[in-house]
């Protein structure tokens, strides 16, 4: 599975994306109401499940996880 994140989430957020266990644009889960006040943001980032959880449980003690951007070869 693979759940599809704004730069940014807050824990009850990324928790609602993964109750749907589905590959739906973050845009579509806000269209239809899923996430509330989500805002939409152009970038996303697919995160696979194992690194999903960990980041989920960093986040539910309060660790803020940075992000790293891979970079496109030249």
């Amino acid at each position: 599975m693979v759940a599809i994140l704004p730069t940014m989430y807050e824990l009850a957020e990324v928790q609602a994306i993964l109750k749907y266990k589905s590959k739906w644009s973050v845009y579509r889960l806000c269209r239809e109401g899923l996430l509330g006040h989500v805002e939409v943001t152009p970038r996303h980032y697919l995160v696979p499940e194992p690194e999903l959880e960990r980041y989920l449980e960093a986040r539910s003690r309060g660790i803020v996880v940075q992000k790293t951007r891979t970079k496109k070869p030249a």
